[in-house]
């Protein structure tokens, strides 16, 4: 199936490139109208006659092509303020989620959409209808598994326990995580021992950072220090999934860090990123690239989201929390519509990418086999991310530029060196 790339789950283009385009086609409009006037003009100017026929045809094929470059230009306008509408409804939320303190926020999102209902009148309507669209769509490949069965249950019956799952998890309310979420509780003391360190080659691309994510026994992190000619340093961190099903023991990535960052906690895992790029030379406010799969992507979002560093780019593969990132951090973020972790627990995910432009959420459709708990994982493995990641590194789709843009910013690097990371639980919690 071919990527689905937007700027968010409900948002297919971001709302200036469709403003930039629409003025493109105002500009193409003029020059047609230039056109036939030109057209004209050399009637009247030539001393020589000239076929009346053909100069009518030319000022009516210009005409005709003026009145298209407006109609599409109104177009792109039309879809801006209903995208606009979508995303001010989606950061309404975030404000007012934060309490009456943010009540002027609140009403500064609620002017936005006013204004964009009177520049597109039916805008307000449109939004309404492609957001709801997607709320009935989202789930649809997840529970089309399910509607196969599982071991000894009908698909029926499956199905119906696969949209009891996903209610369960919306009334959760931690799948979508807004740009000020912070971490709220006690973290449990960590250490971290790295690896030795060696000289390697800048990351290459989306799939190129994935396959730097550790996948060995006794490395769960990895952080480079790239370093430049005509600039201050520059970290990349790479992070693993969940390596074990058991909570409370001494492993840093388990359930139980899980289901803390899922809830809003500071997880082992967390601190175990942040304890590893300490070691690693990176000081506070330093600029980070952060990679995660699964969990490791819903702690790299949360490295984002603190802004104890100034992360600069957030891509994460599978992640159970989908982040509308800071608006200085480049999101990409790579998600299976089929896939129980990225999908499910994010709930189809945030209408929105947010981040800096040029930020984008990528779908695919995994599509494995007939049993939902046997084979459903598999559209949550690294292997079918690392798929998905080459096809967007081989995309020519210029939404992907700022992205293609980062990794050669990365390849300036006149020197990289990595270390990996072992870490676990060092006591109590702090």
């Amino acid at each position: 199936m071919a990527l689905d790339i937007g700027s968010g789950s409900v948002v297919a283009v971001d709302t200036q490139s469709l403003r930039d385009a629409a003025v493109r086609f105002e500009t193409a409009a003029t020059r047609f109208e230039e056109a036939r006037q030109r057209a004209w003009g050399a009637v009247s100017a030539t001393p020589f006659p000239l076929d009346q026929g053909s100069v009518e045809s030319i000022a009516r094929d210009a005409a005709t092509a003026a009145d298209g470059a407006r109609a599409i230009a109104g177009e792109l306008r039309r879809m801006a303020d209903v995208y606009e509408i979508v995303e001010a409804r989606t950061r309404m939320s975030f404000e007012t989620s934060r309490g009456r303190e943010r009540i002027q926020a609140v009403r500064a999102w609620e002017e936005r959409i006013l204004a964009a209902e009177a520049r597109s009148p039916g805008a307000l309507a449109e939004a309404d209808r492609v957001t709801r669209e997607w709320e009935q769509d989202w789930a649809k490949e997840l529970l089309a598994q399910s509607s196969l069965g599982m071991d000894g249950i009908p698909g029926f019956v499956a199905t119906l326990l696969g949209a009891a799952a996903l209610d369960l998890v919306r009334g959760f309310g931690r799948g979508v995580v807004g740009p000020d979420a912070r971490l709220v509780g006690r973290a449990d003391a960590v250490r971290v021992a790295g690896y030795g360190t060696r000289v390697d080659r800048p990351a290459m691309g989306v799939a190129d950072g994935l396959r730097r994510i550790p996948d060995t026994a006794h490395a769960l992190i990895r952080v480079e220090k790239y370093t430049f000619a005509d600039r201050p340093a520059e970290y990349a961190v790479y992070v693993s999934g969940t390596r074990t099903l058991a909570r409370g023991g001494s492993e840093a990535l388990d359930t139980g860090s899980n289901l803390g960052a899922y809830f809003g906690m500071p997880a082992a895992s967390y601190e175990a990123v942040r304890a590893a790029l300490r070691d690693a030379g990176a000081k506070p406010g330093a600029t980070v690239h952060a990679f995660g799969h699964s969990q490791g992507g819903m702690i790299a979002s949360q490295l984002a989201l603190q802004r104890e560093y100034r992360v600069a780019t957030l891509v994460t593969y599978g992640s159970p929390v989908s982040v509308v990132a800071p608006p200085d951090t480049l999101s990409v973020t790579l998600r299976n519509r089929d896939d129980p972790v990225g999908t499910g627990l994010t709930h189809g995910g945030a209408p929105i990418a947010g981040g800096a432009p040029g930020s984008v959420v990528v779908h695919d459709t995994h599509d494995p086999g007939p049993e939902l708990w046997s084979l459903g994982m598999d559209a949550h493995s690294r292997e079918s991310y690392e798929r998905m990641a080459e096809q967007v590194d081989a995309s020519a789709d210029p939404r992907l530029a700022a992205a293609s843009d980062r990794f050669a910013a990365l390849a300036e690097a006149e020197r990289v060196e990595s270390v990996e990371y072992a870490a676990e639980r060092a006591g109590d919690p702090r």
